[in-house]
């Protein structure tokens, strides 16, 4: 198979120039190259930590021609793909999990295109002002919700993917970071959820990007479980439980890091206030430990 490729990438002219395919390969008269597995390390920056954590449970793709292998990072960030290649792979994450897909912008499907080779892919999502990292956080956020530990919370149950947005840039609202399409009326067609990138003050720090991310997906819950008949009650507590939602995973989120204290000292979670009206919004003040649920 290795050699009916390689001879089909020669006579189309696809054959890479910084290929390890030699003309004898393409000949079929040299198959004894060795195969090499792809693998690696990712993490992404945090601005509690002020440091890179592992980004666990991403979907690393290796690719070389038709052929895809992947790999998902377990919790110290590390990751094998499920097969071997001959050739250099080009590597990538697609940000996307059987429950969730992160688009860039309204549609596109959002992607890290990394590097070209044969060996392992170490990489460190690190800079603050570019998508990526926005992507990186959507995805910790996410993948806690739905995988990880939310200590008996109900997580987001539903027979398709959400689509969360993500958006460079400010809100057409004032300082809003993110904002959910009610009932699930985007239908996996139109994003269910919206993250933006900025606001007034400037970037939005990863801790509040992670925070922003809980409290949409708090809404889906809510909206999920809570049966229409009930439409009333739903609207009236609507903020309140996403707040409550949004302030208890980012405690758990930071209590596993060991980073609790300094997510209070940081951020004071200011950003979650008290607005006295229709929806019940709740303020949920600092404590030096994750609340009792």
């Amino acid at each position: 198979i290795d050699m009916l490729v390689d001879r089909a990438m020669y006579l189309t002219g696809n054959l890479d120039s910084d290929s390890d395919t030699s003309i004898q390969s393409v000949a079929g008269t040299n198959s004894s190259s060795s195969r090499w597995t792809p693998s690696g390390r990712i993490t992404a920056y945090d601005d509690i930590a002020n440091a890179q954590i592992p980004l666990e449970g991403v979907k690393v793709r290796a690719r070389v021609w038709f052929t895809t292998h992947t790999g998902i990072p377990d919790a110290d960030g590390y990751f094998t793909c499920d097969g071997t290649f001959k050739k250099p792979a080009n590597y990538c994450i697609k940000w996307e999990r059987a429950y969730w897909d992160i688009r860039e912008g309204y549609v596109g499907q959002a992607y890290y295109n990394g590097p070209k080779q044969s060996t392992e892919w170490n990489l460190d999502i690190t800079s603050d002002s570019e998508k990526s990292l926005r992507y990186a956080t959507i995805h910790r956020a996410a993948y806690r919700i739905y995988y990880g530990n939310i200590n008996g919370l109900m997580r987001p149950g539903h027979s398709r993917k959400e689509k969360i947005s993500y958006f460079h840039r400010e809100c057409w609202t004032d300082n809003i970071n993110g904002s959910y399409y009610s009932y699930q009326l985007g239908a996996g067609i139109v994003s269910d959820v919206r993250i933006f990138g900025k606001n007034s003050n400037g970037w939005i720090p990863m801790s509040q990007i992670f925070s922003t991310t809980c409290h949409e997906l708090g809404h889906v819950i809510h909206c999920v479980y809570t049966p229409s008949r009930y439409h009333d009650a739903r609207i009236r507590y609507l903020e309140a439980w996403a707040r409550c939602f949004q302030y208890y995973v980012t405690m758990l989120e930071y209590s596993d890091l060991e980073l609790l204290s300094n997510l209070e000292i940081v951020s004071d979670f200011k950003y979650l206030i008290t607005i006295d009206n229709l929806y019940n919004f709740q303020a949920w003040h600092k404590c030096l430990g994750a609340p009792d649920y």
